[in-house]
């Protein structure tokens, strides 16, 4: 059997699971069901953000939605100046460091030599309010060294919209 067939089936079966999770419980709680997008190495479906958006497309109902991960940016194709096109849909944002490799989630840290200013930017852009959440193990510094990075991205652009 070809790829296709393997990647029409998978994404048909994924469509039908999220279908009866909504109905059956989602839908009557009012809890969100999430999808995360990610690379051709983790999946063979939904690997670009225009992928995914089709596949969400699909449903026709505004649940499920869209969870992102800083690490899977550049393999899902979504630029940060995408982010505006897709504020939509994105409901869930995992806060990680894009440098880990694709078994071990690593938390952002002030001394990893990433600069996660940008990405935050494009969140605070978006009017992002959603939740972020950070790999398991996030230690209580890395969560507040987290909640300042925000807070601070937050505030300029608070400042700049309202100085336009």
């Amino acid at each position: 059997m070809d790829a296709d067939f393997y990647h029409s089936n998978s994404e048909d079966e994924l469509l039908t699971f999220i279908q009866g999770c909504q109905e059956k419980v989602a839908g009557r709680h009012g809890i969100i069901v999430l999808v995360e997008p990610l690379g051709s190495l983790q999946t063979n479906f939904s690997n670009t953000m225009v992928e995914v958006r089709a596949f969400l497309n699909r449903d026709g109902k505004d649940n499920p939605a869209l969870m992102i991960s800083l690490r899977e940016l550049t393999e899902i194709d979504l630029t940060l100046e995408d982010f505006s096109t897709n504020a939509d849909i994105i409901r869930h944002v995992h806060f990680e460091n894009p440098a880990g490799n694709t078994r071990q989630r690593v938390a952002p840290r002030p001394d990893n030599g990433i600069d996660n200013c940008p990405f935050m930017g494009q969140l605070s852009h978006i009017e992002y309010c959603g939740t972020i959440s950070l790999p398991q193990g996030a230690t209580e510094q890395i969560v507040e060294y987290c909640r300042r990075l925000w807070k601070n991205w937050r505030s300029r652009f608070l400042v700049s919209s309202l100085q336009k």
